[in-house]
C-alpha cells in the first residue's frame, strides 16, 4: 500500500466519523458550500448554529462568514432547517462571502443587506389582490382568450367598470354570464356616455319665484339678483323692449350687465315664453331647446345662431311653474328687414343681393352642421346683419327641428315674395337668385 493510498483511507475514516453529526444535512460535495450565516429565505435555530459551523469546517470551507442575524424572519425559527436552500429555489453563491443569495425574478431588485428589510416587508404584506367579484367583472370585459397581464391591469379595469356601474342603472356583466361581444361592449360604452351629464344640464339655471297672476317680470329685484348671479355680473339694468316681440312670446327685455373686474360689459336678451304645451305632441320651447342641445352640443357656441345660454323656470307662488325665461346674447347689428329697406330705397341694390347671398351661405352651413335641421321660421325679421363685421346671426331658434309644411329655402323665398309687394318684382327675382346662389355655393 502506497503512502498516498493510506492517506486517502485515513481521510475517509475521518470524514465518516463526522457523518453522524451532519446526518440532517445533504451529502457534502465540492459543488455545495455551506454557510454559517443565515440566508434570506430562512432563519436558523439558535441550537443549530454550532452544528452548521462544524459541518462547514468538515466540508473544507476555509473562510466562513461571521454569524449575524438577518432582517426579521418571514417564518418561525422552529420550522426552518439549516442547510442548502431547497432545490426548487434557484440560488447563487457569492464566492467572496460564501453566502447563498436567492435569485429573484424581478431584475430591478438586488439582494443586499441594506435592502433586505424592505424586501421582507413587501413579501410579508404581499400585493393587494382584487376580490372575486372584481375579478369576475374584469374577466368579463376582456376579449375571448385574453388574460390580465398584471394586478395593475386588473385594478384599472375593475375601477373602470365600477365607474360605469355608478353611471348606469343596468346590470354589469358577471363571470357566470356569457362572454360579451365587441358590439355589446361598444353599446355599453355608448350608453354610459349618453347617461353622463348632458349639455342641457348647463342650460337649466334654476328657478325664479314671482307673485301675481301675470307673466313674470325680470326687472323685479329678486329675479334681477338671480339673473346677474348666473351670468357672473356685478350689476345691470333691465329695459323692456317696445314694438312687436313675437306672437308666441310673453315679453322681451334687454339686460345690460356690468361684468366683474377684467370682464367687459355684455348685453343680453331676456325672453319669457309659456311653459304650457300648445299641443300634446309638441314640446314647449324650453324643452325643444334642451333637446337640441343634447343632440348637438356645439350649437351652444355657434356664432351663426342666437342660442340660449341659460333657461330659468318661472314659478308662481300660487300657480306653480307657468313660464320659462330664456337668456341669450344680444345679436349684433340690425334686423335684415330694416337693412334691406334702407339700402333699397337709397339705391344700393347690389348690397342687397350681396347680403342675401351671405344669408343663403349661412343657412347652408347650419344645415350641414346639424343634420339638415330646419330653422322653421327663416325670414328677414329673424336675421341680424352686422355691417361692420359682415356677420349673420339668426335669432328665434326655439322652433328648430320641429316639422313644418316647408323647408328654410322655401320659407325664405316666400318671405321675399311678400317684400316684393312693396319693392317690385325685380326684388323678388334677384333676391331669390342671390339666396340660392349662396346656398348652393356653400353646399358644394
Amino acid at each position: 500500500m502506497t503512502r498516498q493510498q493510506s492517506r486517502g483511507m485515513a481521510g475517509g475514516l475521518k470524514r465518516a466519523s463526522l457523518r453522524p453529526q451532519a446526518s440532517r444535512y445533504q451529502p457534502l460535495s465540492n459543488r455545495r458550500i455551506f454557510r454559517a450565516s443565515p440566508c434570506m429565505c430562512s432563519s436558523p435555530a439558535p441550537t443549530a448554529l454550532p452544528v452548521a459551523a462544524a459541518a462547514a469546517a468538515a466540508a473544507g470551507a476555509t473562510r466562513a462568514a461571521p454569524l449575524r442575524c438577518a432582517s426579521p424572519p418571514l417564518l418561525p425559527t422552529s420550522s426552518v432547517n439549516i442547510g442548502p436552500c431547497p432545490p426548487e429555489r434557484e440560488e447563487r453563491v457569492d464566492a467572496r462571502t460564501c453566502q447563498h443569495q436567492q435569485k429573484l425574478q424581478t431584475d430591478y431588485v438586488r439582494t443586499s443587506s441594506e435592502k433586505l428589510p424592505r424586501m421582507n416587508a413587501a413579501l410579508a404584506v404581499g400585493p393587494a389582490r382584487p376580490n372575486s367579484r372584481e375579478s369576475e367583472r374584469t374577466l368579463a370585459t376582456l376579449t375571448a382568450g385574453a388574460n390580465p397581464r398584471s394586478n395593475t391591469q386588473v385594478h384599472t379595469t375593475a375601477a373602470t367598470l365600477t365607474d360605469i356601474k355608478a353611471r348606469l342603472s343596468s346590470v354589469v356583466f358577471t363571470g357566470s354570464s356569457p362572454q360579451p361581444s365587441s358590439a355589446e361592449l361598444h353599446g355599453t360604452a355608448t350608453t354610459a356616455f349618453t347617461r353622463m351629464p348632458s349639455p342641457s344640464d348647463s342650460l337649466e339655471a334654476g328657478e325664479l319665484r314671482f307673485t301675481g297672476n301675470s307673466a313674470p317680470d325680470p326687472a323685479q329685484p329678486q329675479a334681477m339678483q338671480s339673473l346677474l348671479g348666473s351670468l357672473g355680473a356685478c350689476s345691470g339694468t333691465v329695459e323692456k323692449l317696445a314694438g312687436f316681440q313675437g306672437g308666441l312670446n310673453d315679453g322681451v327685455w334687454l339686460l345690460q350687465a356690468t361684468g366683474r373686474p377684467g370682464k367687459p360689459p355684455q348685453d343680453w336678451i331676456l325672453k319669457v315664453v309659456t311653459a304650457t304645451r300648445k299641443a300634446s305632441s309638441l314640446p314647449t320651447e324650453a324643452q325643444n331647446l334642451m333637446r337640441i342641445a343634447n343632440q348637438h352640443p356645439g350649437i351652444l357656441s355657434d356664432p351663426l345662431l342666437a342660442f340660449p345660454t341659460a333657461i330659468f323656470s318661472c314659478v308662481s307662488t300660487a300657480r306653480g311653474k307657468t313660464h320659462d325665461l330664456l337668456v341669450m346674447r344680444k345679436a349684433r347689428g340690425e334686423r335684415l328687414c330694416e337693412v334691406l329697406a334702407m339700402k333699397w330705397h337709397s339705391g344700393q341694390r347690389n348690397d342687397c343681393w350681396r347680403i342675401i347671398e351671405r344669408v343663403g351661405a349661412a343657412t347652408a352651413a347650419i344645415h350641414q352642421r346639424y343634420a339638415n335641421m330646419q330653422h322653421g321660421d327663416l325670414q328677414p325679421a329673424n336675421i341680424f346683419w352686422d355691417e361692420s363685421t359682415g356677420s349673420i346671426t339668426i335669432i328665434d331658434v326655439g322652433g328648430m327641428g320641429i316639422t313644418t309644411t316647408d323647408n328654410d329655402v322655401q320659407h325664405f323665398a316666400h318671405a321675399l315674395c311678400l317684400l316684393a309687394t312693396s319693392y317690385g318684382s325685380q326684388f323678388e327675382a334677384h333676391g331669390i337668385a342671390a339666396f340660392q346662389r349662396g346656398y348652393h355655393t356653400s353646399c358644394s
